[in-house]
């Protein structure tokens, strides 16, 4: 008799905390953060990932992305507590190298790679590229000499995309991160 009401308390008492969790909003499931996530001053946001890491770190460990020579996001200055909402848009709006390569091979004479990297310089590249094209389809010498200078642009761009679309990454990492 002893052993069903120490099983009616012991479920009185499940019963109570549930009720109790549910009244604060709180899930039932919830568990302190582990000791390693635990966040001090020494750690910094990460621009690609957005996860802390230690501030002394030349590769991030959760994204494997170099951190040498980008600009990171010291966690005290950022909104840490922005939640998966803000991870959820970075990884909605953040750009990629390939689809860069892609408009650089395609469109890359009228600066589209530009655009989608966020460089107002693709409007000074479109208006250069459709100049030469008009000029050169109207024989003029001045178009071809206009369409070898943006050629050497996009050519030189190659080399370029990599930190254009990683510039824009970050930037966009400090707007949803709340840092000026």
């Amino acid at each position: 008799m002893s052993e069903k009401l120490s099983l009616r308390e012991a479920i009185n008492e499940q019963a109570k905390q549930a009720e109790l969790t549910r009244r604060a909003g709180i899930a039932a499931a919830a568990k302190p953060a582990p000791l390693a996530d635990v966040i001090t001053p020494a750690d910094k946001k990460c621009p690609f990932c957005a996860e802390t890491v230690k501030m002394e770190a030349i590769r991030c460990k959760h994204c494997q992305a170099s951190l040498e020579g980008s600009e990171t996001i010291p966690v005290a200055a950022s909104t840490h507590s922005a939640g998966p909402g803000s991870m959820m848009a970075y990884d909605a709006a953040k750009k990629s190298v390939g689809v860069a390569y892609l408009l650089w091979l395609f469109f890359g004479v009228v600066g589209a790679h530009r655009f989608y990297a966020g460089k107002g310089s693709g409007q000074i590249m479109l208006g250069a590229g459709v100049i030469g094209l008009l000029l050169a389809a109207a024989s003029q010498k001045a178009g071809g000499f206009i369409l070898i200078a943006v050629a050497a642009w996009v050519i030189f761009d190659v080399f370029q995309i990599p930190g254009m679309v990683r510039d824009r990454n970050v930037e966009l990492a400090k707007e949803l991160g709340g840092v000026k």
